[in-house]
């Protein structure tokens, strides 16, 4: 998720830039990237619970001694991913806050 999303900032560098330019804040930055990324970690996460709880139901019969819906792995592990997506989208996020605006708009 960081490569993507390195790549993907690095190519609305000069968004960024205009943002920048127009008053924004690297606060303000940081949180639009975040929101964007988690918005999509989200939807992620929802359509892998949903698989997983119909793959456990699925797979039942195959299950001794455990319970196919064991809620605390479930909410474990989607924590888990989800602190390691907001790390993942907060680094790229911090370094496209930093960008210079004449820079950016001097290239063109």
């Amino acid at each position: 998720m960081y490569g993507v999303l390195s790549y993907a900032l690095s190519q609305r560098a000069r968004e960024f830039g205009v943002r920048v330019a127009l008053g924004a804040t690297a606060r303000d930055l940081i949180g639009l990237v975040l929101a964007q990324s988690m918005r999509i970690v989200v939807i992620g996460l929802t359509a892998g619970l949903l698989g997983a709880i119909g793959l456990a139901l699925a797979m039942r019969g195959l299950l001794f001694g455990v319970s196919p819906l064991d809620l605390k792995t479930f909410v474990s592990a989607s924590m888990l991913l989800a602190t390691m997506a907001m790390v993942a989208s907060y680094l790229p996020a911090r370094r496209a806050a930093q960008v210079d605006p004449m820079q950016l708009l001097r290239t063109e």
